[in-house]
């Protein structure tokens, strides 16, 4: 029996995400938490949001889960947000790292927990991926490099060798970061 891992999201990162569980098939996802401040976009309790997966709680209920499963992932954007809620989080259930299966990691490469590596993703040698980054499609991280915590690498982005990323960053889409560069 797998363990058990709730998606705290519920927006398109948070269906990227469990996709790449799925494919993991190291986990069983119990569903995803809406952590949505708007009526707009708040989805149901109980209501399907992806796949045959539901809603199974809110930002009010996070402590509830405990009760459903053991671990989780935060699949949410917003570096500020997602730092919140995984520290909130992890007081009672254990954070994970999701790797999708077709992201190439070297051997020599650090994965933060709670970090997301999604699918055709490069971490090469002795590159550092800091706790709860989201290092999204296509991204390629070369030799040596230093990803803090809490950083989002939009799809496609390109880090020269030896370049470090500070916690919190964000990059555009398809940004190139030349080697030995700093960005805070």
């Amino acid at each position: 029996m797998k363990p058990k891992i709730v998606i705290v999201g519920a927006g398109g990162h948070a269906k990227v995400v469990c996709d790449t569980i799925i494919y993991m098939n190291n986990y069983d996802v119990v569903g995803f938490v809406d952590i949505s401040k708007t009526n707009s976009t708040k989805r149901a309790i109980g209501s399907i949001f992806y796949l045959d997966y539901k809603i199974i709680g809110t930002q009010d209920s996070l402590e509830n889960l405990k009760s459903l499963c053991e671990y989780f992932i935060v699949a949410i954007g917003d570096n500020l947000l997602r730092d919140r809620i995984f520290l909130n989080l992890q007081k009672f259930l254990k954070p994970c790292s999701i790797v999708h299966p077709k992201a190439l990691i070297s051997l020599s490469a650090t994965i933060g927990i709670g970090s997301v590596i999604l699918a055709n993703s490069i971490i090469n040698s002795n590159s550092i991926v800091g706790k709860n980054c989201i290092v999204n499609s296509g991204v390629i991280v070369d030799n040596d490099c230093k990803i803090g915590n809490n950083v989002y690498l939009r799809m496609g982005s390109l880090l020269g060798n030896n370049s470090e990323v500070w916690d919190y960053y964000s990059s555009e889409m398809g940004q190139i970061v030349e080697p030995f560069s700093k960005l805070a």
